[in-house]
């Protein structure tokens, strides 16, 4: 292999390795294919602690469990229960209400909006009986196509819940593959991502050294 081929050979594998290392969540539509070195995987979160107040109600808005048409949807979030959260879904927020209010509305609540709007759930959130939750929803749906890892899970924890204030802290999010025995789940450590990247740098430093050799 001449000069200029090898460093195109060792520049390729360095793209690979960065591409597999630090390759970003894609903003891509939930219809169209992953790019390469990346793979679809679902995505869940998870409350803890939202059973300690009864008297409260944490909903998510907007939310879309669709991974095809998108729609604008809300989800009432149940403690310790996954709420699933389509590709094609908008940005969720949470927020916090007096559950006798919730589940007045919910009763009442018929949707009128043009597909893909729900004016009913805009004027919810408006309500000064509604407050707004700390806590970020992080939706991905896009990671590397070397993880054994089928989707993501991020866990929050009820801090502080009243009519005034909604206090949520972010725990943790991983990557996790479902159960093939028993259909539950185990955690994902992504050994085989950073194996392939390990691999891919051994090579270029192998053949780097063969050129200078």
């Amino acid at each position: 292999m001449g000069r200029a081929g090898h460093g195109r050979y060792v520049g390729a594998l360095i793209v690979g390795a960065l591409a597999v290392a630090l390759g970003a969540a894609s903003t891509a539509r939930g219809d169209e294919p992953p790019p390469p070195l990346r793979k679809r995987v679902s995505f869940q979160f998870v409350i803890e602690g939202l059973d300690a107040h009864p008297e409260h109600v944490v909903f998510a808005y907007p939310w879309s469990g669709s991974d095809g048409a998108p729609t604008r949807e809300h989800a009432r979030v149940m403690s310790g229960r996954p709420v699933w959260v389509g590709s094609r879904s908008d940005q969720p927020r949470l927020y916090a209400m007096p559950r006798a209010a919730f589940e007045e509305w919910e009763r009442t609540h018929e949707p009128t909006g043009e597909y893909g709007e729900n004016p009913e759930a805009d004027a919810l959130v408006a309500r000064p009986d509604v407050v707004r939750c700390t806590g970020r929803i992080r939706p991905r749906h896009r990671i590397s196509s070397l993880s054994n890892a089928d989707y993501i899970r991020q866990r929050l924890r009820v801090v502080s819940l009243n009519d005034r204030l909604c206090l949520l802290s972010e725990l943790s999010t991983t990557r996790k593959r479902h159960g093939r025995e028993d259909g539950g789940c185990s955690v994902s450590r992504d050994h085989s991502e950073r194996f392939g990247v390990t691999a891919l740098l051994l090579l270029v430093m192998a053949g780097t050294r063969r050129r200078r050799a």
